[in-house]
């Protein structure tokens, strides 16, 4: 029953943020795998972020999978962008996609995906309130340098 796999999938995927995290790659692309691939099977991604295959994509890109750079690339192109609702979703998926693309030298779709990614990050509300926000804000500042370094390619 589709039951019974729903806090599978949800534990897994979990595991997968919890390696990521850790930078524990390898592990972390292995949960992703395996929920997205249930979920492809499924045609469903109910009891998931909606975005693990984002993460898995990620996670080839940060191992310097260059084999596995095509298949990245395919889960991030033909990602259903409909499900992205917030700002902060929509400029996670153009970001990755410019990485990646630029890795590949593709260069024509990394500046279009990096326009899209500074375009969705000026709708993003920066972090307000005490100084502890200062490593998100330089966290922000230094992803939009290497997008603008993307585009200036």
């Amino acid at each position: 029953l589709p039951t019974e796999h729903s806090p599978i999938l949800t534990a897994q995927e979990k595991l997968g943020d919890y390696f990521f995290k850790k930078k524990e790659y390898n592990k972390a692309a292995e949960y992703y795998k395996t929920v997205v691939e249930y979920c492809v099977q499924q045609q469903s991604r109910t009891n998931t972020s909606l975005v693990t295959d984002l993460k898995w994509a990620e996670t080839m890109l940060h191992l310097n999978l260059v084999e596995e750079f095509e298949k990245a690339y395919e889960l991030v192109v033909h990602y259903p962008v409909a499900l992205l609702k917030t700002a902060e979703q929509k400029f996670y998926h153009a970001e990755l996609g410019a990485l990646l693309c630029g890795r590949m030298y593709k260069k024509t779709d990394a500046i279009e995906f990096a326009r899209a990614a500074v375009k969705y990050a000026a709708l993003i509300k920066p972090v307000t309130g005490s100084n502890n926000n200062k490593p998100a804000a330089n966290s922000m500042e230094n992803r939009l340098q290497k997008l603008a370094g993307i585009m200036e390619a």
